[in-house]
C-alpha cells in the first residue's frame, strides 16, 4: 500500500516544561522591545488553507538556529512547528508539533525563540489570486555548541589532508571518500550508488584548499565531538577527517542534526565536496569522462558499460552530454549493469540503455541510441523490444519521447496499445490485459510530466481512458496520485466515476494530497466513507487544515453512507 494512502494521524503538542541554563540564540536587543511571544493556536485556527508553494521563497527573514551550552539540552532536538500566517505574512499563531509521538519541552532559548517569531515576515501567500491566510510548516535546527575551545592546529598547507567519507544506506545512498590534499591532489574512491566507482585522482587549486582550511577554523572543527550519533538505523554514516601535520581530528556524523550537531559540521562536509568535485562523480559529468581519458580508461569494457547504465537510470544526474560522449568513445551499449549482480549470478545480456532512457526522460539519448539498433533483433526492428520501449516512454511521462518511439516504424510496425497488467494485492495475484495509458504514473518531484497530454494523444489512437487496472485503480487514481488537478478535471469531464474503488477498495479521494483536488472529488460525487464511516477521512482533512474540505463534509454528514 503506498504511503499516500495511508493515514497520517499526527499529535500536535505544547508543553509548558522548563529546562534552565539554555544558552540565548539571540544577541542582545535582537529581539524587538516589549515583543510578545507568538500564542498558541486554538482548536480550529488551524483549520485552514495549507500553502503549496515554496515557503522558503516567501520568508524575509532567515531561520534561526538555538544554541545550547554544557548539558542544557533539550530531551528532543529541534523544533518544528505548525503557523497560521495571516494574509499580510505576519505569524498569527503557532503550536509546536511533537514528532514520532514525542512533544517538544517549552524551555527559555525556546520561549525567546516565540518572541522572535512575533517579527517574522513572509511574503503574502496566495489563494486562487489573493493574498490569504495559510497554514505553513516550519522547522528551527537546534546545536549544541562545544563546551570547551581547541584551536585548529596551524601547519605548512603541504601538510594537510581533509578527508570525507560517505557510507550506504537502507535504499541508494551515494557511497564514497574524498581526500584533499593541501597541494591540491584529490583522491575520489567511488564504492556503490554512484556513477563513477573505483579510484581517481586529480588537481584542484591549491589556493581551493587553503581557503578550505580557513573556514574549517572559523567553524571550528578541532573544537567538535569526535562523535554525534543519533539511535536510529538505515541511515548513512557520514565520517570528516581533519589532519594537520601528524594531529587528526574525526567526526562521526550519523544523522547527527537529529542530535545537536552543530549546523556548521554540515555545511562543512558539504563544502568538501565542491571543493573535491565530487558530485563530478558522483552523477556522471563531462569533467568526469575528460578524467577517465586522461587516465588511459578503456571505454570499450564492462566497466564502461557499467558506469554508462548507472549515469543514464541516476535520477540525481543530468549531464547527458557525458553519456553521449561516452558512446562516441565506444562504450559497449549491451550487457551493462546499472546495479551488478552478485558473484555467480548471470549477467543479463539483453541492454536496458533505452528503457532507462526513456523512463528518465533523457531526450538527448534516444535518438541516437535508436540510430545505433538497440530497438533491432538481427537487424530487423523487434517488435516485442518495440512495445517495451513504448511502454517506458509513457512510464518516463513525455509527450515527445512517446511520439518518437510510436514513428519509429515508419507505420509499418507500430507499438501495442494495451499490456498485461499484475497485481498481487489480496490472496492471489491478477494478470489483466489493459490499455497503456494505466503506465501513467508521474515520479517524484517531476515538474515537466506530460500526463495530460499524454493521455489525449493515447485516446486519440484509440485508448480507452476509463478502463481499470488489474488491482481495480483507475486512470484518475493516477492522475490524483501525480497532484495534477487539470488531468483529474480533464478526466471527469470525460465520464470517469470520482467515487470507482481502486487498490485496497479507496477510491481516488483515499490519495489526495491536495485540498482542490480533494474538493474538486467531492463535489464531482466522490464517496468519502471509506470504510470507517467518513472518520478517518475527516480526521485526515483537519490534520491537511483542509477548511473547505470540512466545511463541505459538515455540509453532507447527514448523506447515507
Amino acid at each position: 500500500m503506498s504511503a499516500s494512502r495511508k493515514w497520517m494521524f499526527g499529535v500536535l503538542a505544547m508543553c509548558g516544561l522548563n529546562v534552565s541554563g539554555a544558552v540565548q540564540a539571540y544577541p542582545e536587543n535582537s529581539v524587538e522591545a516589549g515583543a510578545k511571544p507568538v500564542p498558541s493556536c486554538g482548536p480550529h485556527q488551524l483549520d485552514g488553507v495549507s500553502a503549496a508553494d515554496n515557503i522558503a521563497a516567501h520568508r524575509q527573514f532567515e531561520l534561526p538556529t538555538l544554541s545550547y551550552a554544557g548539558n542544557a539540552v533539550p530531551s528532543h532536538w529541534n523544533v518544528p512547528f505548525t503557523l497560521l500566517v495571516d494574509a499580510s505574512g505576519r505569524v498569527a499563531c503557532q503550536v509546536m508539533d511533537s514528532e514520532f509521538g514525542q512533544p517538544r519541552a517549552l524551555n527559555n532559548t525556546r520561549r525567546e525563540l516565540l518572541r522572535a517569531m512575533s517579527g517574522w515576515r513572509y511574503r503574502p501567500f496566495g489563494v486562487d489570486g489573493k493574498p490569504s491566510a495559510v497554514v505553513i510548516s516550519e522547522r528551527v535546527a537546534e546545536q549544541q555548541v562545544p563546551s570547551k575551545h581547541q584551536t585548529l592546529p596551524d601547519v605548512p598547507l603541504d601538510q594537510v589532508t581533509i578527508s570525507l567519507s560517505r557510507s550506504g544506506c537502507f535504499g541508494t545512498c551515494p557511497s564514497y571518500e574524498v581526500s584533499i590534499h593541501g597541494n591540491g591532489k584529490v583522491d575520489y574512491e567511488g564504492v556503490g550508488d554512484v556513477d563513477v566507482q573505483g579510484k581517481h585522482s586529480f588537481s584542484i587549486p591549491p589556493a581551493d584548499v587553503a581557503a578550505l582550511v580557513e573556514n574549517a577554523r572559523r567553524a571550528d572543527l578541532w573544537s567538535m565531538r569526535t562523535s554525534y550519533s543519533a539511535l536510529i538505523t538505515d541511515s548513512p554514516t557520514y565520517v570528516l577527517i581533519l589532519k594537520m601535520g601528524q594531529q587528526r581530528h574525526e567526526i562521526e556524523d550519523y544523522v547527527g542534526r537529529m542530535v545537536g550537531m552543530p549546523v556548521s559540521v554540515g555545511d562543512f562536509e558539504e563544502e568538501v565536496d565542491r571543493v573535491g568535485r565530487t558530485f563530478e562523480w558522483t552523477s556522471l559529468s563531462m569533467a568526469a569522462v575528460e578524467q577517465l581519458q586522461r587516465e588511459g580508461f578503456d571505454f570499450d569494457s564492462q566497466q564502461a558499460a557499467d558506469t554508462l547504465a548507472r549515469a543514464v537510470a541516476n535520477e540525481r544526474g543530468s549531464d547527458e552530454a557525458a553519456m553521449l560522449r561516452m558512446i562516441d568513445l565506444g562504450t559497449p551499449l549491451k550487457g551493462g549493469n546499472a546495479a551488478r549482480p552478485p558473484p555467480g549470478v548471470p549477467v543479463l545480456t539483453e541492454s536496458t540503455l533505452l528503457n532507462d532512457a526513456l523512463v528518465h526522460h533523457r531526450a538527448a539519448l534516444i535518438g541516437p541510441l535508436v540510430a545505433r539498433g538497440l530497438l533491432n533483433t538481427h537487424g530487423v526492428l523487434d517488435r516485442n523490444k518495440l512495445d517495451k520501449a513504448f511502454q517506458d516512454a509513457i512510464r518516463g511521462g513525455r509527450l515527445a519521447a512517446v511520439r518518437k518511439i510510436w514513428n519509429t516504424g515508419d507505420g509499418k510496425v507500430q507499438p501495442s496499445l494495451w499490456f498485461v497488467d499484475e497485481s498481487d494485492e489480496g490472496a492471489s495475484a491478477t494478470r489483466k490485459r489493459v490499455p497503456v495509458a494505466l503506465l501513467l504514473s508521474r515520479s517524484y518531484r517531476d515538474a515537466h510530466w506530460d500526463g495530460q497530454a499524454i493521455a489525449e494523444w493515447l485516446a486519440a489512437k484509440g485508448c480507452d481512458l476509463k478502463a481499470r487496472a488489474a488491482d481495480g485503480d483507475t486512470l484518475l487514481h493516477r492522475a490524483v496520485d501525480a497532484g495534477d488537478i487539470g488531468f483529474v478535471r480533464y478526466l471527469l469531464l470525460h465520464g470517469l466515476d470520482a467515487s470507482t474503488p481502486g487498490a485496497y477498495g479507496l477510491p481516488a479521494l483515499g490519495s489526495a494530497q491536495n485540498e482542490d483536488i480533494a474538493l474538486l472529488l467531492l463535489r464531482a460525487g466522490s464517496s468519502w466513507h471509506m470504510d470507517d464511516g467518513g472518520a478517518g477521512f475527516g480526521r485526515y482533512a483537519k490534520e491537511q487544515h483542509w477548511a473547505r474540505v470540512l466545511a463541505y463534509l459538515e455540509q453532507h454528514k447527514d448523506e447515507a453512507r
